[in-house]
């Protein structure tokens, strides 16, 4: 996999409880290739109820909205991001079959977000995901990850 490329697989399972936990774990490099930080994301439910995190852009923080489809089909998930001034943005994303989006928050004009900011988004469609939060210094290497994954109010 490419610098910042996303993935996702799918474990079938033939047990009679059909049941089945999996975390996310996302890695960071150094400039050297070397290890330099992972950040693990905790499961949450799969249902089509609107679910929420919320972004946070101090400290120069990335925050990535990665969204996953489980689903044998595509799907069509809509984001509601609520800018700094109160106003709602909406997103509508297709989402293949067994894949994800990564959807970059800090980009101000993209999302109408702003440095220093932070608010709530909604994910409506039956996805898995998470924010993930990443500071980089100035060199290029990771400072911190932090994964929070969308969940319910």
């Amino acid at each position: 996999m490419q610098n910042g490329q996303t993935s996702l697989f799918k474990i079938n399972t033939n047990a009679s409880t059909k049941k089945l936990a999996v975390k996310g774990i996302s890695y960071n490099y150094d400039q050297s290739q070397r290890l330099a930080s992972a950040c693990i994301t905790e499961p949450t439910a799969l249902t089509a109820a609107a679910k929420y995190t919320s972004y946070n852009l101090f400290n120069q923080n990335q925050n990535w909205l990665r969204l996953f489809n489980p689903a044998s089909s595509q799907i069509t998930a809509q984001v509601k991001i609520k800018t700094p001034q109160g106003q709602v943005v909406t997103k509508t994303y297709k989402i293949n079959a067994h894949a994800g989006i990564s959807l970059g928050l800090h980009n101000y004009t993209a999302y109408s977000t702003a440095a220093n900011s932070s608010n709530i988004v909604r994910v409506y469609e039956a996805v898995i995901g998470e924010i993930l939060r990443l500071r980089t210094l100035s060199f290029g290497d990771v400072d911190y990850a932090l994964s929070t994954p969308i969940g319910y109010l």
